[in-house]
């Protein structure tokens, strides 16, 4: 963990605070974006975080507390310093303190420059701060030769001597005429290579040239939500939109060559990218020929021979049958080699008869024989057969309120997006080989604002249909302040046990009122309304009034119930009282 920030809304502080790990582990992506979004703040774009507290090894940025930020934008920041070592840390730290820097922007421009700067943080070695700098003013390459034919402590010396130095607490810093350039644009994140990756890929608009300079890059395997917000970004929500390029990959050759971009699909090439991600140096080797051998047609097929690869056997470096009948006899282990008999072993004949036996060839990566139970072309789907539909893109410019995950015959789980419309529901239906929901079975429901799924109990099993209503109703309440918060109350206060009587409530919001003054703001309120009194008159009251008590009293008369979410007030009819004693008893 290189930062810990603790962020809140800052127009509702009152919803309380998310703890978020920089960079964000792929694993936990997910569930950070849960936290946030409870809070109504994350989002892609907008900096709508304020950085409550912030604690990391690069103390400088502190100095981003109380400031409002993109989350993803931290974490990009993150990213590029937990590449850094001491020296780039020292020079990072220097210059932010120098150029008085606070916004992210700038902060993620300055970790593509501040190598250009000199920083003495100790000056008992001054050959070594001499040699440090002259590196600094060459780019950090520089020959060997020239490197040890220089006078390390002189040019120590004439840089001191020649003054221009600023002193900060991280070192005396000297910028050697340092431009701040804008890398990042504020949009799209310049291409960094923070950690090993299977495939990376270019992601750009089709209405923009191609060459543009607006890319948006994806280092797959990536969770699904890493990929929605990286396109979130980039403006693109039309998946006709999108062009493809690959930049690099792990992948062998045999692979490179197949894949063509302006065919495959970002799932497929994601679901490459997992399959392929565990794979040995050997196991890629492996895959080269057995893509060689089975001729795949497109990234699908290949994720399956690459989840498929203990279905062949495989000598790398043989490339004639003498050389495979040497193998198979002399290392193998499968006989016991006698070197006095030699000149009476047939290695090409013993090869070639084996090889008839088996499904078998040589390839440029050596000898690669297939020996499973069904046909070769059934572990790659026959590209003869019916192509299954290709994965459904919810195109819709709307809040996601909830997803869940589909299962139906042997289809691998789909992840549904709620709320959508009609085309987007019948392309998902497609996907799954279903003529209508019920045929499939639904897991791990997940609603954007976790408090409110947990609060909620699905005894009646609802459908598909049934999420998505209560998803557009959740979606109508989305954008209004303190909503989301009154209707957390009313569900801890009403305790429904079905979807759809939670569903009800959603619907009678404006029956509730969440208290937020306490005891003495509602009695004087409740007195304001009761004789029709104006502030001026309420505030010569107190003082000689308990409004404390009578808030009390006057809570207790209208049926105020406390919840986990603050004070709340049925207004038609009120909560009874032996409601509320039933409700406190569970």
């Amino acid at each position: 963990m290189m930062i810990q920030a603790v962020l809140s809304n800052p127009h509702h502080p009152e919803y309380g605070v998310a703890t978020i790990p920089f960079p964000i582990p792929h694993d936990q992506y997910a569930h950070c974006m849960e936290l946030l979004a409870a809070l109504e703040v994350g989002d892609a774009v907008k900096a709508d975080c304020r950085v409550e507290k912030i604690d990391s090894f690069y103390t400088v940025l502190k100095r981003t507390e109380m400031l409002t930020v993109n989350v993803e934008e931290l974490n990009y920041l993150a990213k590029r310093l937990d590449g850094f070592d001491a020296g780039e840390a020292a020079q990072f730290q220097a210059m932010v303190h120098n150029l008085e820097l606070f916004e992210l922007k700038d902060l993620i421009n300055l970790t593509f420059c501040c190598q250009q700067v000199t920083v003495i943080t100790d000056f008992s070695n001054l050959a070594a701060i001499g040699r440090d700098h002259y590196m600094n003013l060459h780019g950090g390459c520089v020959k060997t030769e020239e490197l040890d034919a220089l006078d390390g402590e002189e040019t120590a010396r004439r840089l001191i001597e020649n003054g221009g130095g600023t002193i900060t607490p991280y070192g005396v810093v000297y910028d050697n005429g340092m431009k701040l350039e804008p890398v990042y644009d504020g949009r799209f994140f310049p291409c960094y290579y923070y950690e090993p990756n299977a495939i990376t890929v270019a992601v750009t608009s089709k209405a923009e040239p191609e060459d543009t300079e607006h890319i948006t890059w994806l280092f797959l395997p990536m969770v699904q939500e890493e990929i929605d917000r990286a396109l979130q970004r980039a403006g693109i929500t039309d998946p006709a939109d999108v062009r493809l390029r690959m930049e690099d990959t792990q992948l062998p050759d045999e692979v490179d060559v197949l894949l063509d971009m302006e065919q495959e699909s970002l799932a497929d090439l994601n679901a490459l990218a997992k399959a392929a991600r565990p794979l040995s140096n050997d196991d890629i080797i492996k895959l080269g020929a057995a893509v060689a051998m089975a001729k795949p047609q497109s990234a699908e097929e290949i994720k399956m021979l690459a989840e498929s690869l203990d279905l062949f056997d495989f000598v790398p470096g043989v490339h004639t049958p003498t050389e495979y009948g040497k193998y198979m006899i002399q290392e193998s282990e499968r006989f016991e080699y006698d070197e006095n008999l030699e000149a009476f072993y047939d290695y090409e004949g013993y090869a070639l008869q084996r090889m008839n036996a088996e499904d078998g060839m040589f390839t440029d990566r050596g000898y690669i024989a297939y020996k499973g139970g069904v046909a070769l072309k059934k572990v790659i789907k026959d590209s003869q057969g019916e192509q299954p539909a290709p994965e459904p893109w919810r195109g819709e410019n709307r809040d996601e309120m909830l997803r869940m995950t589909l299962y139906a015959k042997n289809k691998a789980g789909y992840s549904l997006v709620l709320p959508a419309d009609e085309e987007y529901l019948s392309a998902a239906k497609s996907y799954l080989g279903v003529g209508d929901f019920a045929e499939a079975v639904i897991r791990d429901v997940r609603f954007k604002v976790p408090y409110i799924g947990e609060l909620i109990c699905d005894t009646d099993c609802p459908s598909v249909e049934e999420y998505n209503e209560f998803a557009k109703a959740m979606e109508d309440i989305w954008q209004k302040d303190g909503a989301l918060l009154t209707y957390a109350a009313v569900l801890d206060a009403e305790r429904p046990d079905t979807l759809g009587r939670a569903y009800e409530l959603l619907q009678n919001l404006e029956n509730y009122e969440r208290i937020v003054e306490g005891t003495y703001g509602y009695g004087q309120q409740h007195l304001q309304e009761t004789l029709g009194l104006d502030d001026a008159a309420v505030e010569m009251l107190d003082g000689y009034m308990d409004f404390e008590k009578y808030g009390e009293e006057c809570m207790e008369a209208d049926g105020v119930v406390t919840t986990e979410f603050g004070l709340l007030r049925r207004l038609e009819p009120p909560f009874a009282a032996h409601t509320l004693q039933m409700r406190d008893m569970v």
